[in-house]
């Protein structure tokens, strides 16, 4: 993923039938042969609720995890 020119990433939040929150960000690429990679860059539990500041917070923490900056 570092030697890509663009990311593009989606994010899905749910919750589970035992009502625990969880979050998926996912990042997506393509190749120099122009072929689509896509990566989970995490899952995991959502102890926030679903606020638009507590999503940016926790896309911000992955983001920087994985230094992707722009």
């Amino acid at each position: 993923m570092r030697s890509s020119q663009s990311v593009s990433c989606t994010f899905d939040c749910w919750s589970s039938l035992s009502q625990q929150s969880n979050i998926t960000i996912g990042a997506h690429i393509i190749d120099t042969q122009w072929c689509p990679i896509s990566f989970t860059l995490t899952t995991h539990e959502l102890h926030e609720r679903h606020t638009a500041e507590n999503l940016t917070q926790q896309l911000k923490n992955i983001f920087n995890e994985w230094e992707i900056d722009k």
